[in-house]
């Protein structure tokens, strides 16, 4: 191949790598509001006073944990996890795991839009009963803890020991992990974290349990955290 064409291919797949890793989508998001009709045919509109929810976005995958507050205590609601596909305009999550009952088989079909800090998410989730969940608009904010570069805990991860199945998912910024057993949904954190050599450490703001102090450890292409061992997820 000629100097020139093969410098010109290489340009090409750097361009096309640094696009993607910069899609406006990627990263962590708070819940700022939401309103759309559920799946009985009523209305709602509900802002952070009530439910709060962070998600996290990844090149290939998604995360989310929602927390309900209940005479004045946040409670767990719900968590989702699964793969993504971006076409356009267009946004789709795919659910993998959940502690909802009803994830397998949910088809969503969402746009997406990003003003600045702002991100927009609309459209319909059906499910496999055929009943569909509307949402007008889903507003987020993206979250304003600073990132950390070269970050090498950023990514899926997934970790399959004697019944368990785990997926620990991170940006720059935030974790979060899901969670089963035997094929019964047991935990789902999330929070922030700060690096420290080979290990992070983990601050848990939401989630199943009220652990605050957690850490995971690098080695390599795998991360031990809460005695499990994950590998990357391609």
């Amino acid at each position: 191949m000629p100097r020139n064409t093969s410098l010109l291919l290489c340009l090409f797949i750097l361009g096309s790598f640094v696009a993607t890793a910069q899609h406006p989508l990627f990263g962590t998001w708070e819940m700022v509001s939401i309103s759309g009709v559920n799946a009985e045919g009523a209305k709602f509109n509900l802002d952070t006073s009530a439910i709060h929810e962070t998600k996290i976005i990844t090149p290939t995958h998604y995360i989310l944990i929602a927390m309900d507050k209940q005479d004045g205590t946040w409670t767990f609601n719900r968590c989702y996890f699964g793969s993504i596909r971006i076409s356009g305009e267009k946004y789709y999550e795919i659910p993998i795991m959940s502690s909802e009952t009803i994830y397998e088989n949910v088809k969503t079909d969402f746009s997406w839009k990003v003003n600045g800090k702002e991100f927009i998410q609309s459209g319909v989730i059906t499910r496999p009963d055929g009943k569909t969940i509307v949402l007008d608009r889903f507003q987020f904010t993206r979250s304003e803890v600073p990132e950390m570069a070269n970050d090498p805990f950023i990514g899926t991860w997934q970790a399959e020991h004697e019944g368990v199945s785990s997926f620990f998912v991170a940006t720059s910024t935030h974790w979060m992990v899901i969670e089963k057993k035997d094929k019964k949904f047991t935990k789902a954190l999330g929070g922030v974290y700060n690096i420290k050599g080979k290990v992070a450490e983990l601050n848990a703001l939401y989630g199943t349990e009220n652990a605050t102090s957690l850490s995971a450890e690098l080695h390599g292409q795998q991360i031990t955290f809460n005695h499990h061992t994950y590998s990357r997820v391609k």
